[in-house]
């Protein structure tokens, strides 16, 4: 018996160890190895802003998207609106949305039928609120507009909004609108 013993060791004793990845979820795991060397990786979206950001990447393979992404383009606008001074109505008109500064940031030129440039900032992945809201110019002076709420699905933007006339250069001092936006 003692022999049989000290032959197994001695078997035992004689395996190389075998390094690579061993972590079975990494792109480049290696069954073989019986030692992790620290190379395990995995390719994915590594930044934090992303929509489809992977916790478990470890190098980025380009296939992140931002929020401002499904919102950039070209829109349709029906708008009704109502003011204490200047009664109310509806209006279309069509706005441009751009990327702004951050991967996070729009930037809404023509709203109201000529309001903007608007900076906005995205909440999560549908809805966002503007950042800025002194001085905006429009066709009839320069107004102060607050975005109350946005939200997007499907290429459709719901908004409410106000706008201030700073000026009083008009007859509408106050304006509250909402409006479907939808991607030409």
């Amino acid at each position: 018996m003692p022999i049989v013993l000290t032959a197994a060791l001695f078997l035992n004793s004689c395996k190389k160890d075998v390094p690579g990845c061993t972590n079975i979820l990494s792109d480049n795991y290696n069954s073989s190895a019986t030692v992790d060397d620290g190379s395990c990786y995995k390719y994915g979206c590594i930044d934090v802003e992303s929509e489809n950001y992977n916790i478990s990447a470890t190098i980025d393979d380009g296939s992140c998207i931002f929020p401002y992404e499904k919102f950039m383009g070209a829109y349709n606008c029906q708008e009704t609106y109502t003011s204490s001074t200047c009664g109310s109505g509806t209006d279309q008109y069509s706005v441009v949305i751009t990327k702004g500064a951050g991967n996070r940031d729009i930037i809404i030129s023509g709203l109201g039928g000529g309001f903007g440039p608007i900076e906005c900032k995205i909440l999560g992945t549908s809805n966002f609120y503007n950042t800025e809201t002194d001085y905006i110019q429009s066709p009839v002076g320069y107004f102060d507009v607050y975005i109350q709420n946005a939200s997007y699905s499907n290429g459709v933007i719901i908004m409410n909004y106000q706008a201030f006339d700073f000026e009083y250069s008009n007859n509408c001092s106050m304006l509250e609108a909402s409006v479907q936006m939808t991607k030409q």
